[in-house]
């Protein structure tokens, strides 16, 4: 969604944008509009994809990116065999980074038992680990300019280089404000806490559902959406049963963005319990955008953009009980709800609008291509 939207929004300021990717069966392109077009390529649909990617297409991938004046890689992974050839091809390359893989297994190493670890997450952040580590350093090796989107991130970047010559920006995530409708949620409605991510362990997940059954004694009507697929789900399932939430917590799976957004005015808040993040992270940011206030824990990357009391409100990290006292605090106080989803709409609006964000994006690009011509 970050890569449309930024690839939108170029478009719009006059950029002449090519965008690559993959799932599909052929070669196939997409024209968006006279300056955006999208290039869709096959690749084995198995770990590690995109290593396969970048073997499968790399002829018409480097066919496409001769004709560019800078390269814009938005996944370290996409980059390992392709930023060595660019470097050495002398063309410019912009990278985004989202995550440190060293400080991402650390936080789900302290903040979760082996115990409640799934299968997925063990080959997702343990035994994927020196495939995302070596992605991320031949990132830093090879990239004329690393972006990132949050300060901590920005922060670890920074400390991995050790004091080496390489310019990294942080550019926060952005909002499209004419996609949102901030109408109020119909009144007459159960109660409803939305989470929308990833399901693994260092979203918090599980945490979240334990809380919300400390929720339902004492708002027996309310009712917890989770929105996102992925390892946990069956340990997730086991919880629910365990802790006889069949009726109040459901698992809704993937939706399309435009249902999602629909489905985020419906609720009155969102939970996001996650132990870490890259920084302001878009479900967080969309929820704001919707009037819907944050409930999360008092991380570094939360008190980015979530200032408690105000916008939204932040919970000791991993303190379950808490969790469900700030959640019951704003669905038994419809005003207070109210106040910190208006707070949360205006700061959105002022920080993170695309309308602002792309501008940055284009001034990086003219120094980045001014810089290798020097």
């Amino acid at each position: 969604m970050q890569c449309y939207s930024l690839a939108e929004n170029l478009s719009k300021e006059g950029v002449h944008v090519t965008v690559l990717t993959g799932r599909s069966k052929e070669v196939g392109i997409e024209t968006v509009n006279p300056l955006l077009k999208v290039v869709r390529m096959p690749y084995l649909d198995y770990p590690p994809r995109s290593v396969w990617f970048q073997l499968q297409n790399l002829r018409t991938i480097l066919g496409y990116l001769m004709d560019q004046d800078v390269v814009h890689i938005l996944e370290p992974r996409d980059s390992l065999i392709l930023s060595h050839l660019l470097k050495r091809l002398e063309k410019p390359l912009v990278m985004s980074i989202h995550e440190v893989p060293r400080k991402t297994l650390e936080a789900i190493v302290r903040n979760n038992a082996i115990s409640s670890w799934s299968m997925g997450d063990l080959a997702y952040q343990v035994l994927e680990y020196p495939l995302d580590n070596l992605a991320f350093r031949s990132s830093l090796r090879n990239a004329d300019h690393i972006i990132t989107f949050g300060l901590q991130t920005m922060l670890a970047i920074k400390e991995t280089l050790q004091g080496r010559n390489l310019e990294v920006s942080l550019i926060h995530n952005g909002i499209n404000f004419d996609e949102f409708k901030t109408e109020a949620k119909s009144q007459t409605k159960s109660p409803l806490v939305i989470f929308c991510g990833r399901l693994y362990l260092l979203k918090g997940v599980l945490h979240l559902i334990k809380a919300f059954s400390l929720v339902t004694k004492e708002i027996p009507t309310a009712e917890l959406e989770l929105f996102g697929d992925g390892p946990l789900k069956r340990k997730i399932q086991r919880l629910i049963s365990e802790l006889n939430l069949e009726e109040k917590v459901l698992l809704r799976g993937f939706v399309p963005h435009s249902h999602l957004i629909h489905e985020i005015q419906r609720a009155d808040l969102m939970a996001h319990p996650s132990f870490i993040e890259t920084g302001p992270f878009l479900a967080g940011l969309e929820a704001m955008a919707c009037k819907r206030p944050l409930v999360g824990f008092n991380l570094p990357f939360m008190r980015e953009f979530v200032h408690d009391g105000r916008n939204g409100l932040l919970v000791q990290t991993g303190n379950v009980d808490e969790l469900a006292e700030k959640i019951v605090l704003l669905l038994s106080n419809p005003e207070l709800c109210h106040k910190l989803g208006e707070n949360a709409y205006e700061y959105v609006k002022n920080n993170h609008n695309w309308d602002i964000l792309v501008h940055e994006y284009i001034r990086l690009y003219d120094d980045t291509v001014s810089r290798g011509k020097r």
